[in-house]
C-alpha cells in the first residue's frame, strides 16, 4: 500500500482499518492537493485536500493540542516538544528523523508574560517534530507558555 499526494509517495506511519497515518512530504506546495491511496486490489478515487502554510505547536500530554504540555521541567529548563518551525539547516527528508537540524527562523518563548530564551533542534528520534528547550525565568516555573517563531 502507497499514499500518493500530488503524485509523490507519502511516508506511512500507521494503517489501520479506515485510517491511515501519513506525512504531507516537506516540499509539498501550498493549496489544493490531490491524495490516491494505491493498494494491489487498485487505487482509491482521487482526493482533495489543502496543504496550509505550517503553524507552530506544541505537544500536548493527550495529544489533543489542548491542556498540559508534554515535556519535562528540568532545573531551569523547560523540555518541550513542538512541531511546525519550518524549515531546517541542514534541510530534512520526509519521513525521516532530523539528526540534530535547527529551525532557520529565530524562536521566541514567553513564561507569564517574560521573554526568555528559548532554542530548538529537530528531534533525532520523532519524525516531523523538534525538541525545545526554554529557559525558565526566576520564580515563574509553574507561569503560563506561549511559543512562536519570530517574525
Amino acid at each position: 500500500m502507497q499514499v500518493l499526494i500530488n503524485g509523490k509517495t507519502a511516508p506511512l506511519y500507521s494503517v489501520d482499518v479506515g485510517r491511515i497515518l501519513a506525512q504531507v512530504p516537506v516540499d509539498a506546495a501550498l493549496g489544493t492537493a490531490d491524495l490516491v491511496v494505491q493498494r494491489a486490489s487498485g487505487s482509491s478515487p482521487v482526493a482533495h485536500f489543502t496543504v496550509a502554510a505550517m503553524n507552530p505547536s506544541i505537544r500536548t500530554a493527550d495529544g489533543s493540542g489542548f491542556g498540559l504540555r508534554w515535556g519535562t521541567l528540568s532545573g531551569k529548563s523547560l523540555l518541550l516538544s513542538g512541531m511546525g518551525l519550518g524549515q531546517t539547516t541542514p534541510p530534512i527528508d520526509s519521513g525521516t528523523p532530523g539528526s540534530g537540524a535547527t529551525p532557520n527562523g529565530a524562536i521566541e518563548a514567553f513564561i507569564g508574560g517574560v521573554r526568555t530564551n528559548a532554542n530548538a533542534s529537530a528531534s533525532t528520534t520523532r519524525v516531523g517534530e523538534f525538541d525545545i528547550q526554554v529557559d525558565v525565568p526566576a520564580g515563574d516555573a509553574a507561569g503560563v507558555t506561549r511559543f512562536y517563531p519570530a517574525p
